[in-house]
């Protein structure tokens, strides 16, 4: 008889998904549609450095409908973000990868947010462990029912389109904080399955 061969244990890596409009840089609630119009917020590219030293991938994911209306051109949107990530490199922050979905709300395509497409590309790039990740992000309507339904832990910031409390309590997101340098340290200080 044969030896029985090892099958490989596969190491499945904790994540932060990030939303970018919003949540990383000023959401100008019209498109981001230049790299003349995109400013971090304050202290975004210190706590994805935190991240990136805490042991998380950080992913990117970000709804870009200004691509499917004709606002910009795809072109436009990489190197926007390719301009970003030079930023952040400059700051020794990363984001280890940026995903995006070009069409209009109208095309119900399924990586458009809070569907759960991009997030269902990079688990199975990256081998994400979905129970040890979290979605940070400053939708009500997409970035928190997408984390609901991937099984992420959510964190709604208010520092981007800021909703009412009636909006928060029917949405749930398991934190609410100022931005993503809060929800940093509400991660770093979490203990899995715990509310604040």
């Amino acid at each position: 008889m044969g030896k029985a061969k090892k099958t490989k244990k596969v190491s499945l890596k904790k994540a932060i998904f990030l939303d970018r409009d919003g949540t990383i840089n000023e959401d100008n609630l019209n498109y981001i549609k230049s790299w003349g119009e995109f400013k971090f917020l304050p202290k975004s590219k210190s706590a994805i450095r935190q991240l990136n030293r805490a042991g998380y991938l950080v992913i990117v994911i970000t709804n870009q409908a200004g691509v499917g209306k004709g606002l910009y051109a795809e072109k436009t949107l990489n190197e926007i973000n390719q301009k970003m990530q030079d930023e952040l490199k400059l700051a020794d922050a990363h984001a280890d990868a940026i995903y995006y979905c070009p069409h209009s709300k109208e095309e119900a395509c399924n990586c458009r947010k809070p569907k759960t497409g991009m997030i269902d590309k990079a688990v199975k790039l990256h081998k994400i462990d979905l129970s040890k990740s979290w979605i940070v992000g400053d939708s009500v309507k997409h970035d928190i029912p997408l984390g609901k339904s991937a099984g992420l832990k959510t964190i709604l910031v208010k520092s981007g389109r800021i909703p009412n409390q009636e909006e928060i309590m029917s949405a749930q997101p398991d934190y609410v904080v100022e931005d993503l340098m809060e929800a940093v340290q509400v991660i770093k200080g979490s203990v899995f399955g715990a509310k604040k």
